[in-house]
């Protein structure tokens, strides 16, 4: 298969020699969590990430799934992305709208996990592996404490065993010769408890009513708003908005995000054929914070990368780099829109009051 480079390094970075390798058996593994984006940017035209590209065959931006069934395997990269689009993408619906939660929960764990992998092996100056089990499996424990309905106590206890234990880790370094800095300690606890609690939030947003279009809600949001930044910023982009941190996006390209985004909330209008009542202005509001929230934490993720000069934070996803390059918006998209819906729910109406009425 001929493979073309889909992404090139931002300006001022390089391929560093710290991206993890994962094998081909994991890669496999993971790509399926990632097909539910191949699914939505065929659905709605294309996602800037990878998966809308320039088929040389065709000579235009299309989804690489429909170039795959057309003949044309320019943009394959083998098994795994085969695996993706005609095995993963059903799959992993089917685990949204047919299983019960706690099995979303296991998907969203086993992100929460190979998220604090990536960001350990990229940002810690000495990559410590243990350190990154003790991240991951705090991280996958407290998505399922939200998922079997204790994320609360789950969280404390995640959070303080990951804290004791890194300072008697840190405590005992003093023994040894070479000490564990508290920078460190920093890491891990972002990457085992604060970025496991807000892949959280795509678990807890299923336990509302009705609980598939509350899960698909951050994905919707964040991936419409990517394809409208994208597509405006390549037509219409002249004012850079972040040359330092992401020299492509422009100011023009931002506010298409934002129109986008409110265009994919209002989109749930169509509940109110299934007996929901539906709040416009809400679903207004959720695509406006929803873009916000996305588009800084593409930036933020972004920010970290060029700091340690890397280009993906691993190869899990092929020809999409690791699940953070993926999932970094939806880090920032779905803690907003879980405190937006528990704040102000845009529908109501559940299956329980359709029942009495």
């Amino acid at each position: 298969l001929q493979a073309y480079p889909v992404r090139e390094p931002p300006q001022g970075c390089r391929r560093s020699e710290k991206i993890p390798e994962f094998p081909g058996i994991v890669q496999s593994g993971g790509i399926v969590i990632n097909m539910i984006v191949d699914v939505l940017a065929v659905c709605v035209g294309g996602d800037k990430k990878g998966v809308l590209s320039l088929c040389p065959a065709h000579g235009r931006f299309i989804a690489h799934p429909v170039c795959l069934l057309r003949g044309d395997l320019t943009r394959a990269k083998g098994l795994p992305d085969l695996i993706a689009q005609h095995i993963g993408i059903p799959a992993l619906l089917a685990v949204i709208f047919f299983t019960p939660i706690w099995g979303w929960g296991i998907v969203v764990a086993i992100m929460a996990a190979f998220c604090a992998w990536e960001l350990l092996h990229t940002a810690m100056p000495k990559f410590v592996p243990h350190f990154a089990v003790y991240a991951g499996m705090c991280g996958a424990a407290i998505v399922l404490g939200a998922a079997f309905g204790k994320s609360e106590l789950v969280f404390k206890i995640a959070a303080y065993v990951l804290f004791v234990t890194m300072f008697v880790e840190m405590m005992i370094s003093f023994h040894k010769s070479e000490r564990i800095p508290f920078q460190d300690l920093a890491l891990v606890f972002t990457a085992g408890i604060v970025i496991p609690w807000m892949l959280s939030s795509l678990v807890r947003l299923g336990l509302n009513d009705p609980k598939a279009p509350y899960l698909l809600l951050p994905f919707v949001i964040t991936w419409l708003s990517d394809s409208g930044a994208f597509f405006v910023g390549r037509s219409l982009g002249k004012t850079k908005l972040a040359p330092a941190l992401s020299p492509h996006k422009t100011v023009e390209g931002c506010v298409g995000g934002f129109v986008c985004a409110i265009a994919a909330a209002m989109l749930y209008l169509v509940l109110h054929l299934c007996g929901y009542r539906v709040q416009i202005g809400l679903l207004a509001i959720y695509g406006f914070f929803g873009s916000l929230a996305g588009q800084t934490g593409d930036l933020a993720f972004s920010a970290i990368k060029r700091e340690h000069g890397v280009k993906d934070y691993s190869n899990l996803l092929p020809g999409h780099g690791g699940m953070l390059d993926r999932f970094d918006s939806t880090i920032f998209t779905a803690p907003m829109l879980e405190l937006l819906v528990l704040l102000a729910p845009a529908i109501a109406g559940g299956a329980q009051e359709r029942t009495q009425g």
